[in-house]
């Protein structure tokens, strides 16, 4: 697969980058770049070439930088990015300023951390929120209560779900 991927990416003059960090509920840390680009036909594609864990690496700047720069000249397309959109943590910015690679902030992210502000100077939204943490760390740490509200779900013929 990765051959097939690398041959597309061979006829392409031009490719953008999206980047992500995430950390699984397990504290799994993640990393992954995904590539955006026009094929012959003038149709957007995209492939995501990497998914990389982070055990003990810290996601400190520099690291982030050597990740992306290591990554995007191991597929041959480092001379190729015309931009990277990465989400808008620091840690990520930071990297990309340290790398030879144009950067530009993700519009959707940008909303959903101006929303979250909104919603957070709103007092009924933060004592709602607090509240709900509250909930979901008692669940987390306490076998019975989340015995009690399986119980619940299956009285009220509702799916088990647990909460998040």
């Amino acid at each position: 697969m990765r051959g097939k991927v690398e041959t597309r990416l061979r006829k392409t003059e031009f490719v953008a980058v999206t980047t992500d960090m995430w950390t699984t509920t397990s504290n799994n840390d993640y990393s992954s770049l995904t590539v955006h680009y026009l094929d012959e036909q003038f149709v957007l594609k995209h492939v995501c070439i990497e998914v990389v864990p982070f055990p003990e690496i810290s996601h400190t700047a520099a690291n982030l930088c050597d990740f992306i720069t290591l990554a995007l000249r191991e597929w041959g397309i480092d001379n190729k990015v015309v931009a990277i959109v990465p989400d808008n943590g620091q840690n990520i910015v930071a990297g990309l300023e340290m790398s030879q690679f144009l950067h530009v902030p993700c519009l959707a992210h940008t909303f959903q951390l101006k929303v979250k502000d909104g919603f957070l100077n709103s007092k009924n939204i933060s004592v709602l929120v607090a509240t709900c943490r509250k909930l979901v760390g008692h669940l987390k740490h306490s076998a019975l209560a989340c015995k009690v509200l399986k119980r619940g779900q299956n009285l009220t013929n509702l799916p088990t779900h647990r909460l998040i």
